[in-house]
């Protein structure tokens, strides 16, 4: 009796663990999933920290040309930590897909798990 429990509770925490995982889009389709809690994969072109000390990172292009985009502000860096040593290399972000004010997909990053 207990192998059977045993296999039944693994295959739970198993479905658990893929119930959990996010939808993954690239860059190029995340506009087309606001408001969804996904992973966005691209190649982040660019970082850019604004003076006020918010953090602009863009996907598939510089701004104002990028496909995608990802903000962390100020009072958030030292939880994020350092992104610049993610410049031009592929990247996943996860969170809540929005638009900006300039109707750009984006993802607001608050902790470094993102």
């Amino acid at each position: 009796m207990k192998p059977i429990i045993l296999t039944l509770v693994s295959a739970l925490v198993a479905l658990s663990a893929f119930a959990q995982q996010k939808p993954t889009y690239p860059d190029t389709e995340a506009g087309k999933h606001v408001g969804e809690e996904a992973m966005v994969t691209g190649k982040l072109v660019n970082v850019f920290t604004s003076g006020s000390g918010t953090t602009f990172l863009n996907l598939g292009d510089r701004f104002p040309r990028q496909t995608f985009g990802a903000v962390i502000f100020a009072s958030k860096q030292e939880t994020v930590g350092d992104v610049k040593k993610y410049e031009a290399k592929a990247v996943i972000i996860t969170g809540k897909i929005e638009l900006s004010k300039d109707e750009k997909p984006q993802i607001i990053i608050s902790s470094a798990d993102q």
